[in-house]
């Protein structure tokens, strides 16, 4: 199992409570107990779960009892305008679907992220993705046991009203870091409440982008820095390497000439500003969003697939379908790069993940928050 650990930040404000929670003003600026958000593959399932929701009241309120009543953690962006009326469907849908259809109908989008449901604007949750790839690509360079203590989930929880820096400076204490250029970081007020176990860079780039921001981290001085996130700033985004031509295509298609592409072992970096990285990242989106049509869950959490392909692209399906990372060594990229045929019926996800290695010598190890595959 994977370690956990809870973070908890201790600090009272008596102001009004903040915007962009899904906690009403009415509800004690205090909690005394963590909620048990799903997670992994419950996460999953319950956005597949069919249910009627009806709430009459402001956007807010009402993704705050939605969220509750089915332990599935929403954020809703503090962008997004948490007073307006919204109107739930009056029929039986996939919680995933109800949340997809009201993102939409506010001019919003949904994004998931681990077990967190993101809502925010679709230029704002691309960015999010973004940002994902690069720290992911950063924290997968560093050296093991520095690796290690960024990719260590963890909840992060706050029993009083809280606000942006000192929920951040908490996050890098625990890592070992100091904060520089803490002060850019806008004064809000973040309401009682715990997120879902998510990795350390995840929660950085999470709340960081959240707030317009983003970080560099200096290992050497054990510093981190804050800096505003702008359009113009120049950033490197990587992809897999089979993904090179179909970048390039993209590329000139958009007309993007100020892009720059450097092949650096099974990656495809791709140098560009945010502004162009957008662009690149949704002309992108349709290769690399997952897509789940062959993955079918039956009773008991078990699951029939007929897929013939790379190797890599199924076992990434199966850790989306289970709300799990996909980790391997870069060594072992051309290995998964193999074609493979896999046909099973009504089987466990063990033994799904067990079909599609057969023939090789690779092993794997499925927790709660990743699928490592492993020589």
């Amino acid at each position: 199992m994977a370690r956990t650990t809870t973070i908890i930040l201790i600090g009272c404000f008596l102001l009004a409570a903040d915007s962009n929670l899904l906690y009403s003003q009415s509800e004690s600026p205090r909690v005394d107990r963590r909620v048990p958000w799903k997670t992994g593959g419950r996460f999953r399932e319950a956005l597949n779960k069919k249910i009627k929701f009806t709430a009459a009241g402001d956007l807010s309120s009402n993704l705050q009892s939605l969220s509750r009543s089915s332990l599935v953690f929403i954020w809703l962006d503090r962008e997004v305008d948490p007073s307006q009326s919204v109107v739930f469907p009056d029929e039986l849908l996939p919680l995933g679907q109800i949340v997809e259809g009201l993102s939409e109908s506010i001019g919003a989008s949904s994004l998931l992220v681990g077990s967190v449901v993101s809502i925010a604007s679709a230029k704002k949750n691309l960015r999010l993705q973004v940002l994902r790839k690069i720290e992911a690509h950063r924290v997968s360079g560093l050296a093991k046991e520095v690796s290690a203590k960024w990719s260590e989930a963890s909840e992060l929880l706050w029993p009083f009203l809280s606000n942006p820096k000192d929920t951040l400076v908490v996050i890098g204490s625990s890592l070992g870091y100091q904060f520089q250029s803490i002060e850019l970081i806008e004064h809000d007020l973040w309401a009682a409440r715990n997120l879902p176990r998510m990795p350390k860079w995840e929660q950085m780039v999470f709340l960081l982008n959240s707030l317009n921001c983003y970080f560099l981290v200096d290992e050497e001085k054990k510093e981190i820095k804050i800096f505003p996130l702008r359009e113009e700033q120049l950033f490197t985004v990587p992809y897999p390497k089979s993904q090179q031509s179909r970048l390039a295509s993209k590329i000139r298609s958009s007309k993007l000439t100020e892009v720059a592409i450097v092949v650096q072992g099974n990656f495809v970096l791709v140098r560009a500003t945010m502004k162009d990285q957008l662009i690149i990242a949704e002309q992108m989106k349709s290769q690399t969003k997952y897509r789940n049509k062959s993955l079918k869950p039956g009773s008991k959490d078990v699951f029939d697939l007929n897929y013939r392909g790379q190797r890599g692209a199924v076992l990434a399906s199966i850790a989306k379908n289970r709300g799990v990372d996909l980790q391997y060594e870069p060594t072992l990229a051309t290995k998964l790069m193999e074609p493979v045929t896999v046909n099973v019926k009504r089987v466990p996800i063990e033994e799904l993940i067990k079909a599609v290695l057969k023939g090789t010598s690779l092993k794997f190890r499925l927790t709660t928050m990743k699928l490592e595959i492993f020589r």
